[in-house]
Order: structure tokens, then C-alpha cells, then sequence
């Protein structure tokens, strides 16, 4: 019978009849085991902490008393509001939001559409959080880096969705 060599991360199975065979003994190898095999490099926690930066959710815009005009249930799902609404705000069609019905306490994310001036429409899942009326506060955010800083755009609409002022 042949000698079979030994791997790392390897043992011999006996069995029968048959000639011995090598099989894994776990996924995972022990650290130093790796190491004599050359699979693993030894890394300093200096030279991670020098790769890795740090980020954090920071508010990027809110548009706080938008009243849903319209919501449709037979929609994929998304916020409809007003583009001069999302320019003053510097949002874009498709960004992730997360929505808060203040009538509620109704919490969800979607992301944004177009939509023609002064209407704020729940379409898909999210027309069940809500009714025609129903004030709603608008939230984006964006990742920094831990020493960067953003001062958010806060924009307020009246009750037909309409510009009344900006912070």
C-alpha cells in the first residue's frame, strides 16, 4: 500500500477493504497550522487599523410635512414627490428614504419617483402604511468617513406640498 502524504487540515480514514484515503478534517485550520503551511500571513493590528476608515450614517436631507394626495396598491412600491420638492432637497428619483407617518408612527424605507408638482403618493407595499391626508416626514441619509461633516438640507412644505422655506 501507498504512503499518502499528509496535509494540513487532513487525517486518514480507515476503510474497509478498501485503501486509506485523506479527507478534510474541518474547513477551518487552526491559525498556526495555516501559517506553517504559508496559507496565512501574519498581519499586525496596526496595519489593519491603517486600511480600514471608518464610516457613519449621517441625515443628508429631510422634507418633514409632505400630505399623501394619492397611494396606489397595485404598484411595485416607491414614494412619489414633487421635483422641485426633491431638488430643494437634493434628493434623486430612486434614492433610498426612509418614511415616517407622523398620523401613525408607521416606519419604512422605499426609494423615490417623480412626480408632478404637489403630489406625495404611497404606491405598492407602502400604501398600506398610510391614508390620503396622512403627514409624512422624508428622510435620506449618506456614509462619512468619521472626520468629514454634512450640513443636512431640512425643507418644510405646506399642506398642498408646496416649497414654504428651507433650513
Amino acid at each position: 500500500m501507498k504512503s499518502l502524504k499528509r496535509l494540513p487540515g487532513c487525517r486518514r480514514l480507515p476503510v474497509r477493504g478498501k485503501r486509506p484515503r485523506l479527507d478534510r478534517v474541518s474547513p477551518r485550520l487552526p491559525a498556526r497550522d495555516l501559517l506553517r503551511s504559508g496559507r496565512l500571513r501574519a498581519i499586525r493590528n496596526s496595519q489593519i487599523r491603517s486600511k480600514v476608515r471608518l464610516l457613519r450614517p449621517s441625515l443628508q436631507s429631510k422634507i418633514s410635512g409632505l400630505r399623501v394626495t394619492e397611494k396606489s396598491i397595485e404598484y411595485e412600491g416607491s414614494l412619489g414627490v414633487g421635483e422641485k420638492v426633491l431638488k430643494a432637497a437634493g434628493l434623486k428619483p430612486g434614492q433610498l428614504i426612509l418614511v415616517i407617518n407622523t398620523e401613525n408612527g408607521e416606519r419604512f424605507e422605499t426609494y423615490l419617483i417623480k412626480e408632478p408638482e404637489g403630489v406625495c403618493s404611497l404606491r405598492g407595499g407602502a400604501a398600506r402604511l398610510g391614508e390620503i391626508g396622512d403627514e409624512l416626514i422624508v428622510m435620506a441619509f449618506v456614509w462619512l468617513e468619521a472626520e468629514e461633516e454634512l450640513d443636512p438640507r431640512i425643507i418644510k412644505v405646506d399642506k398642498n406640498n408646496n416649497l414654504t422655506g428651507s433650513l
